[in-house]
């Protein structure tokens, strides 16, 4: 205690020094008691001297682990008879910061460390102030790396370019070279239409003291991508003026440059929209006005205007609901200024509406009323149109008018055609049903002509016949025997076609056997006739049809074969008549030379023997199909069977 007594008395010598300043000063033992505190410290304490002799760190508010932390320091410098120094974060009482801490031995005669002298400043605002400086530097890296704005030194005697990442980014140079290659690697990356211009500029800066050097250049990257950069920068001398360093920074200015060609491109574009809009405007024939939102007219086309027989004085800087071509209508100026007020919202306006010329003619208008949009879509201008449709309105009057009369005459033509269709149709009808009758009447003298041949002639040919055998044999050894003979031959002959004269005119077995019997002897005949091979499918079970379709199809089967026989050149016919619960099918397929297309549409329209086998069908409920080519001529005929045994 004598030696810590003799310290206090020797720092009492010190203590007018140490109490004007503001660090803090105290002597601590090895158990980190205090024996000595200046005022500094005995105000942040808030102690008096003699109340902090004795005490250490855990009896002065200190957080425990600072006070540890303090005691550790002692304890080393007790330790090592070293100095110590630290740097520490303290909040105490509600105010923090940073303190910087030394602890420096104080030895006794024979070299040991009797105490320890801790001195301690505040370095909070130096401590801020660094924060700050690293704050500003990440920030300005953050910056320039955003803005893709590099810094560089070109070290010009060692001929050394020092960059951050952008410059070696830009100009594919590796991190390696960024930090002290040579400037030819920047050099051959500079695109060769600015290479020289950039040599130039930068010997020029180098040459001429205090020049600054600016310049734009474009730089080849590794992929072949073309950047285009702004350089700037200024030449550093040492004392005599030669230079030394070259620093500067570089910016990419690619989207700058691309925007300035955009923008150029797009003044070049609106330069040549605003000349086509005005040659538009002004030589359009059509009413066109620029109105501001309010209705005020700043702009309207000249050649409307003179056509009108108006001036720009009459509608310029004039609400447009008042300018000349409204001022006789109140209910159309009171229309459009409506119109202007919602079109100033965006809305547009189109109506037919009436003016009037410098002379007072009253003509008709198309009028559109539309706005104008920015690119963000806002209504800045308004655009009034209009078309003098007056002329159009007149001829659409006299259209109209015209279009009336038409339709009278139409109508009473109509209704003459109507009457006069009527009377064609019940012409037809009425031939039809002559049509009808004849084949009737046709057919039963067919069948009284067959039957008088057959009753009549048949029996006197067979009487000639008997006379004839009996003068045959009284004439045996007569000269007239052979006339005889040659009689009976005739006769016999006469008498066949008589039958088959008969047969054809109304075949008995119809009658008798009915469709399938007659159809077969009537192809038999046909075919040892003409020699025409004819291939009749046909069932066996096939039965009976009414009457009249008997007939009809026989009359079908015997047009269509003799029509063949005579025109078409074939040599075999395929006839198939078929039937099922609700139908009968008649197909002829001949292997002849066909029937040329114009040829068979006048034949169907005019046609007998068409004709006749179309209305036989019809009457039945039928249908004929024809279909003919080179290859030869099908006709399909359908009847349906339910129709005719309801009739």
């Amino acid at each position: 205690m004598l030696r810590i007594h003799h310290l206090q008395q020797h720092l009492r010598t010190f203590d007018t020094i140490l109490s004007t300043t503001t660090d803090f000063a105290g002597v601590y033992d090895r158990n980190g008691r205090v024996a000595y505190a200046n005022q500094a410290l005995l105000d942040f304490w808030g102690l008096k001297l003699e109340d902090a002799i004795g005490k250490n760190f855990f009896d002065l508010g200190y957080p425990h682990d600072l006070a540890a932390r303090l005691r550790s320091q002692i304890q080393q410098v007790f330790d090592t008879k070293e100095e110590v120094k630290d740097e520490l974060r303290y909040s105490r009482t509600g105010i923090g910061g940073y303190r910087e801490y030394i602890f420096q031995p104080v030895f006794d005669s024979d070299g040991n460390v009797e105490s320890v002298v801790a001195s301690t400043r505040d370095v909070s605002d130096r401590k801020r102030i660094e924060e700050a400086l690293r704050d500003a530097k990440a920030r300005l890296e953050t910056t320039l790396y955003a803005g893709e704005i590099a810094t560089w030194t070109w070290d010009i005697g060692e001929n050394r370019v020092l960059a951050d990442e952008n410059p070696a980014r830009l100009f594919s140079v590796t991190q390696e070279d960024a930090a002290g290659g040579p400037s030819h690697q920047y050099l051959a990356a500079i695109h060769p239409d600015d290479r020289s211009r950039v040599e130039t500029t930068v010997s020029e800066a180098i040459r001429g003291p205090g020049r600054l050097y600016e310049l734009d250049y474009r730089v080849i990257q590794a992929d072949g991508s073309v950047r285009w950069v702004t350089a700037r920068g200024k030449v550093e001398r040492d004392a005599e003026g030669k230079a030394v360093q070259f620093p500067g920074v570089l910016i990419d200015i690619t989207q700058r440059k691309h925007a300035e060609e955009r923008a150029r491109e797009l003044r070049l574009e609106a330069v040549a929209a605003t000349a086509k809009f005005r040659a538009l405007f002004e030589q359009s024939r059509v009413l066109a006005c620029i109105l501001t939102l309010d209705g005020t007219v700043i702009d309207a086309n000249r050649i409307c205007l003179d056509e009108c027989g108006y001036q720009t004085r009459d509608v310029l800087g004039r609400p447009f609901w008042e300018t000349v071509w409204w001022r006789v209508n109140k209910t159309v100026q009171s229309k459009i200024r409506n119109a202007i007020t919602h079109a100033a919202q965006g809305k547009a306006y189109t109506e037919e509406l009436p003016f009037h010329w410098a002379d007072c003619t009253e003509r008709i208008g198309d009028f559109a009323l539309h706005p104008i949009h920015d690119e963000d879509g806002n209504v800045i201008f308004l655009y009034p149109t209009g078309v003098d449709i007056t002329d159009r309105k007149r001829a659409q009057e006299s259209l109209r008018r015209l279009t009336e009369t038409l339709e009278l005459q139409v109508h009473t033509g109509t209704q003459e055609l109507q009457l006069r269709n009527s009377e064609i149709l019940q012409q037809s009808e009425q031939l039809r049903d002559l049509t009808y009758r004849l084949q009737q009447t046709q057919d039963n003298e067919r069948r009284h002509i067959a039957r008088e041949l057959h009753d009549s002639a048949g029996q006197l040919i067979t009487a000639l016949s008997m006379n004839l055998a009996v003068i045959a044999r009284t004439a045996q050894d007569s000269p007239v025997n052979e006339k005889v003979k040659e009689g009976q031959a005739l006769v016999q002959q006469l008498s066949k076609e008589i039958r088959t004269m008969s047969y054809l005119l109304h075949p008995p077995l119809l009658d008798e056997a009915g469709l399938s019997g007659a159809i077969s002897w009537y192809l038999e005949g046909l075919n040892q006739r003409s020699g025409l091979k004819i291939d009749l499918r046909i069932s066996q079970d096939f039965g009976r049809l009414p009457d009249e379709m008997e007939m009809a199809v026989f009359r079908i089967i015997q047009e269509c074969l003799t029509n063949i026989h005579r025109h078409s050149g074939a040599d075999s016919v395929e006839v198939e008549l078929m039937r099922t619960p609700k139908n009968v099918y008649l197909e002829i397929q001949d292997n002849g030379r066909g029937i040329a297309t114009e040829k068979l549409a006048a034949l169907q329209r005019a046609g007998v023997g068409i004709t006749g086998m179309r209305e036989r069908a019809r009457r039945l409920g039928g249908t004929i199909d024809i279909d003919s080519s080179n290859r030869g001529t099908r006709v399909t005929v359908t009847f349906p069977i339910r129709l005719v045994e309801v009739a």
